[in-house]
């Protein structure tokens, strides 16, 4: 074959359709696409939880966070606090 031996990626692929077949690529290219969607998500989840954590330890607890007020729509495309 006639490849860059100093690039992986790509070249693996290519190189296992060539001479094993299309399903194996598939397969493997498939773990690889749910690997990647789950860490992602769980990256961002753990952002998202250490953010929440934050906003409650300033905020002084949920309950805070609940009873702070609402913000209302006046219809110029700003908003106001509602206490």
């Amino acid at each position: 074959m006639d490849v860059d031996p100093n690039k992986w990626f790509r070249n693996a692929e290519l190189a296992a359709l060539k001479y094993i077949g299309q399903e194996t690529v598939r397969y493997v290219s498939n773990i690889n696409k749910y690997y990647l969607i789950f860490r992602f998500t769980f990256e961002t989840e753990q952002v998202r939880s250490s953010e929440k954590k934050s906003l409650i330890n300033i905020s002084g607890g949920e309950a805070g966070i609940r009873t702070m007020g609402t913000f209302q729509y006046n219809g110029n495309r700003t908003c106001r606090h509602g206490n």
